[in-house]
C-alpha cells in the first residue's frame, strides 16, 4: 500500500518524506547546499555523493579488476559488465537493460507517452521529467555531471558514462565476431559492418596458425582449432 499520493502525476509513495522529496523535483526546492561551491541538492545523499566527487574519494572497489568508484551505483553497473547481467526487463517485449533509465526510455516505444514539453524550443516532448531537464541543459549550457577522474563536465549523464570508460578501460559492447570491445554501441555497429562487408566479398581474415586455413569469423576458427 502507498497511502501518500501525488495527484497531478498519479504517483504514490509509501512514506510521506518520499512524497516531499518528489515534490521538490517539480518545485525546484533544493534544501541541502554544498559548503564548498554553493551547489544545492534535493537529498542529503546527493550532497554527500557530490562532496565525495570533490574530495576525490572512491570508497567502492571492484574485487575483480581492482578499480575504485565514487558511487556505489557506478560499481554495480561496472560489475554487470563482467557478469553480463541486465536486470531491468521490458514487460512488453522482454528486452533487458543494464540501466533502469534505459528501460524507461525504451518503454516509450510501446506507450508513446511523452507528457513533458520543452518550454524553450516548444517542439520537443519527453517521457520523463529527468529527460526534459537534461534536454534543457542544451539551452542553458549547464554541465552538471563532472568526471571524478579528470573534472571534465557533461550536460548528459550518458555522455559522462561513456567518457568514464576512457579512465576505467571498460568496453561494455563486445563484437560477437572478433570479441573486440567498444565503449559505445554505435561504434560496435559501425565495426560490425566491416565483418558484413568482408563476408559479402568472401574475405576470411582469421587464419589457423597450424594449417593456414582461413575463416570469416573468429568463432569458426576457434571451433576448427
Amino acid at each position: 500500500e502507498k497511502p501518500h499520493a501525488y495527484t497531478e502525476r498519479g504517483k504514490s509513495f509509501r512514506m510521506k518524506v518520499d512524497l516531499t522529496k518528489h515534490l521538490w523535483t517539480h518545485t525546484g526546492k533544493r534544501p541541502f547546499p554544498c559548503t564548498n561551491c554553493g551547489k544545492r541538492f534535493i537529498t542529503k545523499s546527493q550532497l554527500k555523493e557530490h562532496q565525495r566527487i570533490q574530495a576525490g574519494e572512491r570508497p567502492y572497489r571492484c574485487l575483480d579488476r581492482g578499480k575504485n568508484f565514487t558511487q556505489k551505483s557506478q560499481l554495480i553497473v561496472h560489475q554487470w559488465i563482467h557478469t553480463g547481467e541486465k536486470p531491468h526487463q521490458c514487460s512488453s517485449c522482454q528486452k533487458s537493460f543494464m540501466d533502469k533509465s534505459q528501460l524507461v526510455a525504451h518503454h516509450q516505444i510501446h506507450t508513446g507517452n511523452r507528457p513533458f514539453n520543452c518550454g524553450v524550443c516548444g517542439c520537443k516532448r519527453f517521457a520523463q521529467c529527468t529527460q526534459l531537464v537534461t534536454h534543457q541543459h542544451v539551452h542553458t549550457g549547464e554541465r552538471p555531471y563532472p568526471c571524478s577522474d579528470c573534472g571534465k563536465r557533461f550536460g548528459n549523464k550518458l555522455h559522462l558514462t561513456v567518457h568514464r570508460c576512457i579512465h576505467t578501460g571498460d568496453r561494455p559492447f563486445p563484437c560477437p565476431t572478433c570479441s573486440k570491445g567498444f565503449r559505445q554501441k554505435i561504434s560496435l555497429v559501425k565495426h560490425h559492418h566491416i565483418h558484413e562487408r568482408g563476408r559479402d566479398k568472401g574475405e576470411a581474415p582469421f587464419q589457423c596458425p597450424q594449417c593456414s586455413k582461413s575463416f570469416s569469423q573468429e568463432s569458426n576458427l576457434m571451433k576448427h582449432q
